[in-house]
C-alpha cells in the first residue's frame, strides 16, 4: 500500500483518441452530467496514487461505466481498497475489472450529441493471487444502492465465467477453488454515504474471517 498517494486530481474525462475512428460516436464528461448515475472507474484512480500523471489517465472515458452513487461511494469503493490491500500482500496479483451490459440507457442534455450510454446491470472482478500460493476469487456485484457487504457476492472464478461468458485463462484448478473468505479479508461497509467520504477504516472496517 502506498502510505503517502498523491492527491485525487481534479480532471475531466477525456475521450479516448484510439477510439475516435470509425463511425462510434464516443460519450463525452457531459454525457453523464445531470444523470444521477456517477463516472464509475474500472481501473481505480485509488491503484495509481503512486504517481499524478498515471492519475490523471484513469480518467479516460473508456475507463468509465454508469455506476449508482451509493454502489460506488461504498460497497465498491471499499472492495477496490480490499483489493489493493490483498495485492500489498501477495508477490504477484493480476486484477480485472469490467462490468455486464443491461438494457437501460442515460443520455444527457448537457452532451450535444445526446449520446446514449448503457447501463450495467453489475460491476465484476477477477483476483489472481499468485504467490504465495496460487488462489483466486471472483465478485459480481449489482449496481444497485443498498448492498453492503462484499462476501455476499463471491462467488469462483469458474461460476464467475458460467455467469458471465468471460473467460479469464488462469489455471483451471484455481478457478474452480471456492473461496476461502478466510483467506481474503474483506471491508465491510458499515452504512451507506452520499456526502463526504469519511476515511476508509471508519467508513469500512477490515474484517478478518476466522
Amino acid at each position: 500500500m502506498n502510505d503517502n498517494p498523491v492527491p485525487r486530481p481534479n480532471v475531466r474525462f477525456r475521450q479516448n483518441p484510439k477510439l475516435k475512428a470509425g463511425n462510434y460516436l464516443q460519450p463525452r464528461h457531459d454525457s453523464y452530467t445531470e444523470t444521477s448515475w456517477d463516472r464509475g472507474h474500472l481501473a481505480p484512480n485509488g491503484a495509481m496514487a503512486w504517481d499524478e500523471e498515471a492519475q490523471k489517465r484513469s480518467f479516460s472515458i473508456s475507463n468509465i461505466a454508469p455506476q449508482n452513487p451509493a454502489m460506488n461511494r461504498n460497497i465498491w469503493r471499499c472492495f477496490e481498497y480490499s483489493i489493493r490491500e490483498w495485492a500489498a500482500d501477495s508477490g504477484t496479483t493480476f486484477v480485472v475489472v469490467g462490468t455486464i451490459q443491461g438494457t437501460k440507457k442515460i443520455s444527457s442534455t448537457r452532451d450535444p450529441n445526446r449520446v446514449r450510454i448503457n447501463v450495467p446491470t453489475h460491476f465484476i472482478a477477477m483476483v489472481y493471487r499468485v504467490k504465495p500460493n496460487p488462489m483466486a476469487i471472483g465478485v459480481m456485484v449489482p449496481n444497485t444502492e443498498g448492498k453492503l457487504n462484499v462476501r455476499d457476492f463471491v462467488t469462483s472464478v469458474s461460476e464467475l465465467e458460467q455467469e458471465t461468458g468471460f473467460r479469464f485463462r488462469i489455471p483451471a484448478a484455481v478457478a474452480d477453488q471456492v473461496p476461502d473468505l478466510a483467506r481474503w479479508p474483506t471491508r465491510i461497509v458499515r452504512q451507506e454515504i452520499l456526502g463526504k467520504l469519511p476515511a476508509i477504516d471508519v467508513q469500512c472496517p477490515r474484517v478478518d474471517v476466522q
